[in-house]
């Protein structure tokens, strides 16, 4: 698997290729915020189901009305948010097309075994967890509140108490930020060093000197590449690539990907081949323009063939990631997804929607 990273003035690229096939693909922009990250607001104006709020550099954003925020001083406070009034606020979605950017009073702080959660009350545990009575026995003295994650079952005490004193040095050094006037409060890790603990790599080439230093910490064999490897690696012609709506399949059909402001709509097209196989071939590489075209919201998938009820459901279960979920089929046998929206879709950073 090759990872290549091309950063300037203008953007950060990061494309990861399995056998030359692009799997992943991220573009950001310098200065913006992304999904996730903490600030200090200024409550503006009230409409009826929020807030205008202002962010850093005098962005505005919405936030939804909320029955508890936290204050500057990381006290939860349980009465309505008043003008003017100062918070803190996590980013929740980006702007995209007339929509403001969404910030949310609910913060969290994601970890390997816990989500830090300071504007909630008590410790909630993970549907799958199985044995929960082992855990709450091992965090009966924690007052924190808390989400409990799946692999918490399988840490020790040792584990768990470390990483919850992790948290609580992250929260109070947000609160220490905000109380020094600070705007943004916390910011999540760089994509770039995210998806190197997402993958596993048999190559990594940068043409920025900083982040080829930083990721030798955890990949040795980085290459430095100065000069031209958007044009070696063609860097533009796959973005282009990535975003064409028809994609044909190996062996024959292909899928035609849709996205509009409201849904993202897929159909499958078996093109004279067996359908059943054609349907199946479709699933592998949905998920990958999914992932891609970074495609989120609402999503319907037509595929190809009749509407066979079975078959269809044993498609949704080919379909479920962690974070996609499988809302089912439809009376008219279109297959219902729902992914959660953390970034820009390649269409939108384009300008095309």
């Amino acid at each position: 698997m090759r990872l290549v990273h091309s950063q300037n003035e203008k953007n950060e690229i990061i494309a990861v290729f399995e056998n030359d096939i692009l799997i992943d693909l991220f573009i950001e922009f310098p200065n913006e915020l992304r999904c996730g990250t903490i600030v200090a607001a200024k409550a503006l104006k009230q409409i009826d189901n929020g807030w205008f709020v202002e962010l850093a550099n005098s962005e505005t954003a919405f936030m939804q009305k909320s029955d508890t925020f936290i204050r500057l001083n990381g006290d939860v406070s349980e009465r309505p948010v008043s003008e003017g009034e100062r918070l803190i606020v996590q980013v929740e979605h980006l702007p995209v097309e007339d929509k403001d950017m969404k910030v949310t009073t609910d913060i969290c702080l994601p970890a390997t075994y816990f989500v830090y959660t300071p504007n909630r009350l008590g410790i909630t545990y993970s549907k799958k967890i199985k044995d929960i009575s082992k855990l709450k026995m091992m965090l009966a003295p924690v007052s924190d509140a808390l989400t409990v994650r799946t692999k918490a079952e399988e840490a020790s005490l040792g584990d768990l108490t470390e990483e919850l004193d992790e948290l609580r040095h992250v929260w109070e050094t947000i609160i220490a930020e905000a109380m020094a006037g600070k705007s943004i409060l916390l910011e999540p890790e760089r994509t770039i060093f995210s998806v190197m603990n997402k993958y596993t790599f048999s190559e990594v080439v940068t043409d920025h000197a900083t982040t080829a230093l930083q990721l030798k910490n955890v990949f040795p064999q980085t290459e430095l590449c100065l000069k031209d490897l958007r044009e070696k690696e063609c860097l533009e012609t796959v973005i282009d690539d990535a975003l064409e709506e028809k994609i044909d399949l190996i062996g024959g059909g292909s899928i035609i990907v849709e996205q509009t402001s409201a849904m993202v709509c897929i159909d499958v097209n078996a093109g004279g081949c067996s359908m059943d196989e054609v349907n199946r071939k479709a699933v592998d590489e949905i998920l990958r323009q999914i992932k891609i075209k970074k495609l989120s919201g609402q999503m319907v998938i037509d595929f190809a063939g009749s509407k066979d009820k079975k078959k269809l459901f044993d498609l949704c279960n080919l379909l479920k990631q962690d974070d996609i979920r499988v809302v089912g089929v439809s009376n008219l046998g279109l297959v219902e997804l729902i992914k959660k929206r953390t970034t820009r879709s390649l269409k939108e950073i384009r300008g095309l929607l």
